[in-house]
């Protein structure tokens, strides 16, 4: 029997459950993303401000096509700007662009901005910081 010591108790036992929530129509705003314009110091920033939105947003970017487009619209200035010329007029030769995965794309993106050795370049960074006129040495 319900309610006897050692039964679980039967019916409900929280205040009665509403309807489904409904799903997500808009875009969840968060920091506006910015153009990329190239410069590989800023590179990896960006791109985590690309996935963090595209992953927050996923019920709008829902596939591949959609997310590398979303992606390419920031590559907009300057050296980014050449790379998604070429990019496009390579990837669409009758007109219409053929997306790759997000993976293929994000490997492509790597190798055209990604610093070569950015771990040199770090340590380069911290060997030659001043402050003043007084070097890290000093």
């Amino acid at each position: 029997m319900a309610g006897q010591a050692g039964t679980a108790p039967t019916g409900p036992t929280g205040p009665p459950a509403g309807p489904p929530a409904a799903p997500f129509t808009r875009e969840i705003r968060i920091n506006p993303l910015t153009a990329f314009d190239g410069n590989r110091k800023k590179y990896t920033n960006w791109l985590q401000s690309v996935v963090l939105y595209i992953s927050l947003n996923g019920h709008i970017y829902q596939n591949d096509d959609m997310r590398v487009g979303y992606a390419v619209s920031f590559l907009s200035e300057k050296e980014a700007s050449t790379w998604r010329e070429a990019w496009i007029a390579r990837n669409s030769p009758a007109g219409v662009i053929i997306y790759p995965t997000w993976a293929a794309f994000i490997i492509e993106l790597d190798q055209a901005f990604m610093s070569i050795d950015a771990v040199g370049n770090a340590m380069h960074a911290i060997q030659t910081l001043q402050q003043g006129s007084k070097t890290l040495k000093n």
